[in-house]
């Protein structure tokens, strides 16, 4: 939507260079410490704060959103991801060999994800299931 209306682009641009930042300094400040854990903590702070940014400014530069509803589905949409989370970081030590371990991961993280979306109500989940149907 930023780029179809015809106004600057400098918006977006401001945007994705604030969330690069973000990555760089959370990436120098958690690599050394938590390793690969903190390249992917880092590139999700830095993701998010791009997505933040674009989100607030979407409804006072291009098209009005009802900022409220919006946030309500990713909180909805987080706490699913959330618990998905944590429940894949619990069992992934349960099994000893990698690749099975994996294996359930690649199983367990999108159900837990499913029943909890489904538990929270998130429309996005409930629409998907109705698809399914």
């Amino acid at each position: 939507p930023f780029f179809s209306s015809g106004r600057p682009t400098w918006f977006p641009a401001f945007a994705m260079g604030t969330g690069l930042l973000v990555t760089m300094g959370a990436g120098y400040a958690h690599t050394y410490r938590f390793g690969v854990v903190g390249i992917a903590t880092a590139n999700a702070l830095g993701i998010s704060t791009t997505a933040l940014l674009l989100l607030m400014g979407l409804g006072t530069r291009v098209v009005p959103i009802r900022a409220r509803a919006v946030t309500l589905a990713l909180g909805r949409l987080t706490g699913a991801a959330l618990v998905a989370g944590a429940v894949g970081w619990a069992a992934a030590p349960l099994l000893p060999d990698a690749v099975l371990s994996l294996a359930a991961g690649c199983l367990l993280v999108p159900a837990v994800f499913f029943l909890t979306g489904l538990a929270l109500r998130s429309p996005e989940v409930v629409s998907l299931l109705a698809l399914i149907r």
